[in-house]
């Protein structure tokens, strides 16, 4: 059997082509004629490559069709249906142009409105005005209607003709008279927009001449950071540069605005909990910037806490392909050793797995596997709301000895090829099962074949050779320590928030981004979703 494979490309750029791709898809597979003993199969291509029916949006990356010509089945012509919005060096690298059937994607023939900038003052007096201009455009002619916000409340809009690529200009005098930072909103309504991601531009106006800012940045390159140098230009006496995180009411009164630029929580020194006086603060009317990459927003370790909901945006993509994620906890007989300020290493450890599944996103599946001379049960994954997750953690009791490379093989078992998805073990380190460094490799080996993230969370200080054996193997594993260190048991709630966060590095964008209005292109991301409603 001659097997052809059909590879439709559903990245974000594909969204408004959705109609007229599976007619497209219908037609083709419809009234192509095969010869005796061909048949065609379908895949979906995004950020990785998929079977049909799988997650939409991301980016394009063709280099995922390389799977493609190492797949035995796949033994006929690779088709390709696309934009040819991705590096097409990538396909033509991977992929033997003689198995190669490129098909354009069909034209939609909906309009594509866009935002295409919105211009503000950096800072006004309050009782002042702020003025304010946008640009928006329209590659056909149609009516459009353009709003403008101020915050979540709407302050002008009008309904007006757009020519198709002619630049329609926005202007509105905006009062503003509280203290604070105020966030402006355009956005534009087409009827069938096709590209309703460029649709929204939004900017900041410093509002104020009295209250303080708090500056929380790593410190890192302080002369060429331009936001630091903006609110300084504005008042230099009011700008209050830290390395960590304003924790206490009384490091809050009188100021009116605190910025995180790239200061991530472990940096910072706090824990989620710690949080909670800002978080009030922010909901009583105070005002929260967060810009950056590493140190901001998921990766530095903000997702799941009390920030995130006060913010805009949330702090994990809405088209983020759901994660499977196995969380595998020792379970033996150490664990019921009590700890210097009360309370015993397995409560603590319930407490950690609990961490775990409230960051799981609503979509991922997680399952809770208890270890000891192996795993504990079957492993099943459930839906990250589901309440037997919290049974099965409430149902943890320790006994019995450590064994790692056993639990970690039996653990392997459970998952098939796939991208995002992951182990991550939380245990004291000591494999009394002596497994040998032939098994810790030969586990190396299939989490990289079966691209898996490991993470292994020790819960006590000091060098492991099985870690070594896995995470410095040739194949070159997703493979991750986090250890407590010299804080104990103790410190396993913080580290865990460690771990949690380097999870989310995916998330960041490392190869230069052009954006309308912006002079030069952004050197790094880190992708969030816009959050609806108040």
């Amino acid at each position: 059997m001659v097997k052809h494979a059909v590879v439709l490309d559903v990245s974000g750029s594909m969204d408004a082509r959705r109609p007229e791709l599976d007619q497209f898809i219908e037609n083709l597979l419809g009234n192509t004629e095969l010869p005796p003993n061909h048949m065609f199969v379908g895949f979906e291509l995004s950020d990785a490559l998929r079977p049909q029916g799988s997650v939409h949006g991301l980016d394009t990356r063709y280099r995922s069709l390389g799977d493609l010509t190492a797949a035995p089945d796949i033994n006929g012509e690779i088709i390709v249906v696309t934009d040819g919005q991705g590096p097409l060096e990538e396909l033509y690298a991977d992929v033997d142009p003689r198995r190669l059937v490129l098909l354009r994607a069909p034209r939609t023939v909906n309009p594509d409105a866009s935002v295409v900038s919105l211009s503000a003052p950096t800072s006004v007096v309050s009782g002042s005005t702020a003025f304010i201009r946008g640009i928006i455009r329209c590659d056909s002619e149609v009516e459009a209607v353009w709003h403008l916000y101020d915050g979540n409340a709407e302050v002008a809009n009008s309904t007006v003709k757009l020519r198709a690529g002619v630049p329609f200009i926005v202007t509105h005098v905006l009062p503003v008279y509280a203290d604070g930072l105020v966030r402006v909103r355009l956005t534009v309504d087409v009827k069938n927009d096709r590209e309703p991601r460029n649709d929204e531009a939004a900017t900041s106006i410093l509002i104020g001449d009295s209250q303080q800012f708090i500056y929380c940045s790593p410190g890192v390159g302080e002369n060429e950071d331009a936001l630091l140098n903006t609110l300084r230009s504005v008042s230099p006496d009011r700008v209050s540069l830290t390395k960590s995180l304003p924790l206490l009411a009384d490091e809050l009164e009188g100021v009116g605005l605190v910025v995180i630029n790239n200061l991530s929580l472990a940096q910072s020194g706090a824990t989620a909990e710690q949080l909670k006086t800002l978080a009030d603060w922010v909901s009583g009317g105070g005002n929260l910037m967060m810009v950056g990459t590493d140190g901001a927003f998921g990766p530095g370790g903000y997702r799941g806490t009390l920030l995130e909901p006060l913010m805009p945006v949330k702090f994990r993509p809405d088209d983020s392909p759901p994660r499977q994620l196995l969380l595998l906890l020792d379970v033996s007989s150490s664990m019921n050793d009590s700890l210097p300020g009360g309370g015993s290493k397995l409560a603590r450890l319930k407490e950690g797995a609990l961490r775990v599944v409230e960051a799981a996103g609503e979509n991922d599946r997680v399952a809770v596997v208890a270890f000891r001379e192996g795993i504990r049960g079957d492993i099943k994954f459930y839906p990250a709301r589901d309440p037997r997750l919290l049974e099965a953690i409430n149902g943890l009791d320790a006994r019995g000895s450590t064994h790692i490379g056993s639990a970690l093989q039996q653990s392997l078992s459970g998952f098939s090829s796939g991208e995002h998805n992951g182990i991550l073990m939380i245990t004291d380190g000591d494999d009394v099962e002596n497994a040998g460094q032939a098994v810790f490799e030969g586990i190396a080996q299939q989490a990289t074949t079966k691209n898996l993230r490991l993470d292994f969370v020790l819960t006590a200080p000091g060098d492991r050779a099985w870690i070594d054996w896995i995470t410095k193997h040739s194949s070159q594993p997703d493979a991750h320590l986090w250890s407590v260190g010299d804080a104990g048991f103790d410190g396993l709630l913080e580290t865990l928030e460690h771990a949690l966060a380097g999870q989310d590095i995916e998330w960041i964008l490392n190869e230069p981004l052009s954006v309308s209005g912006v002079n030069s292109d952004l050197p790094r991301l880190v992708r969030t979703a816009p959050r609806s409603g108040p």
